[in-house]
């Protein structure tokens, strides 16, 4: 991206092995590039990457696996649309990804 507030959360070179949708909820196989991540780098890019995914295939569950390694220490990202939380730093309050209203 041109513009320094965004940035690409990804490590060179990851690919999609493999994307199965059952119900509401999708798995996204990712090459062990991805596993290269850990903490909030794979969060971050789990969240990217989940919330596209809900969007796009109108799904309520996001998992995220590799081809053979760990994600931070875990088998399994599991991203659940009422579960994301974003936080709007202009005003400082977290609101729910799904409620545009800020948390008391």
């Amino acid at each position: 991206p041109e513009d320094l507030n965004f940035y690409n959360p990804f490590p060179q070179g990851i690919r999609l092995v493999s994307l199965k949708e059952k119900d509401l909820m999708v798995t996204v196989m990712l090459s062990n590039t991805f596993a290269e991540l850990s903490g909030i780098d794979a969060t971050v890019a789990g969240v990217c990457l989940a919330k596209t995914t809900m969007e796009l295939m109108d799904a309520d569950t996001v998992a995220i696996t590799c081809e053979s390694a760990l994600i931070d220490g875990e088998h399994t990202l599991i991203f659940n649309k009422e579960q994301i939380l974003w936080q709007d730093t202009s005003v400082g309050l977290v609101t729910d990804a799904t409620d545009t209203t800020p948390m008391q």
